[in-house]
């Protein structure tokens, strides 16, 4: 979870490791955000440019009446020198652990998600998908 400080509505800040997020669009009709990292750094998060894109979109199963919504999140960064596979490995883990967490807040709001785990299992967990 996030919180603003910057002032800005558009930005949030995500703690651990003290990330600095900005919406650069929203497209409501093709359920689409942009958004970049405004404080990328040595101590943040170790490259020189992020653009993240999250979609939406609805997906209607032909045996069921229930429609389904598909999140798509795609990442487009250029990280600094001799760090790039730490840098992909942890913006895999990211993101895997905040869809894992919205999955959980939209099948149950207000739920809270374990983070009682030994440090093994928070390892594995970064690199298992989040169905």
């Amino acid at each position: 979870n996030g919180q603003t400080l910057s002032g800005n509505e558009k930005d949030r800040m995500v703690i651990p490791p003290i990330l600095l997020e900005r919406i650069v669009s929203v497209d409501e009709q093709k359920g689409v955000i942009y958004y970049t990292v405004v404080n990328p750094g040595l101590f943040t998060y170790q490259v020189h440019s992020h653009l993240g894109k999250v979609t939406f979109r609805k997906i209607t199963d032909n045996d069921d009446d229930d429609d389904m919504i598909e999140m798509i999140w795609e990442v487009e960064i250029r990280p600094m020198s001799n760090l790039e596979s730490f840098v992909q490995f942890f913006t895999s883990g990211i993101i895997a652990t905040l869809a894992r967490n919205f999955k959980c807040h939209l099948e149950e709001p207000g739920a809270m998600v374990s983070v009682k785990r030994s440090i093994l299992e928070q390892t594995i967990s970064l690199s298992q998908p989040w169905t």
